[in-house]
């Protein structure tokens, strides 16, 4: 295509069948096997006999990974969320989790996320207001390493909020003791 048209393209192939009738099954396949340029690049030719089924054992040990980064969020660790949220999406990758599923613990991860945060005591609204339509923005994602930057941009203004919010309290403490007198 590029030689003869100047054009590069990605090519989603389904499997062969015998009968006509069978045309828009292997056109679906086909369909599907292209959700996975988002995985495997594009300027490829993706076949749906290779793909692995996307009801996939990994996706519920990858979304228990999930926990580690909520504590690290509630913990405000941004070096520790940017290792887990990187190693969380490597090893998705890695055991060849459908786009489907890798955006279903993608929405997963900052759901549970904005529970945790609301649970410090945070006004989610602001954050939810900030983040945009945060379901659209990881539907629409182009590839895995976008998706991955998505999640990890709200992750740190949740956290950037938690921290805010702690050292909002600290002060209202120092502001106690001081109205005090010193003497609690």
């Amino acid at each position: 295509m590029k030689q003869q048209f100047g054009l590069l393209v990605t090519v989603g192939v389904g499997r062969c069948y015998g009968d006509m009738r069978d045309i828009t099954t292997s056109y679906a396949e086909a369909q599907k096997a292209l959700e996975y340029r988002m995985i495997l690049g594009s300027q490829t030719v993706i076949s749906f006999e290779d793909l692995s089924g996307s009801e996939h054992q990994d996706f519920y040990r990858i979304l228990k990974m999930t926990d580690h980064i909520i504590e690290a969020l509630r913990q405000t660790e941004m070096e520790k969320i940017e290792q887990q949220v990187a190693c969380l999406y490597q090893d998705a990758i890695g055991h060849g989790l459908s786009p489907e599923l890798i955006r279903h613990f993608s929405y997963e991860l900052v759901m549970k996320s904005l529970q945790a945060v609301a649970a410090t005591g945070v006004d989610v609204d602001e954050i939810m207001d900030n983040m945009g339509r945060i379901h659209t923005r990881i539907y629409r994602s182009r590839n895995w390493q976008e998706l991955e930057q998505i999640v990890l941009d709200v992750l740190t203004q949740m956290a950037g909020k938690v921290e805010e919010r702690r050292r909002q309290r600290g002060s209202n403490t120092l502001k106690a003791i001081l109205a005090c007198g010193g003497n609690i």
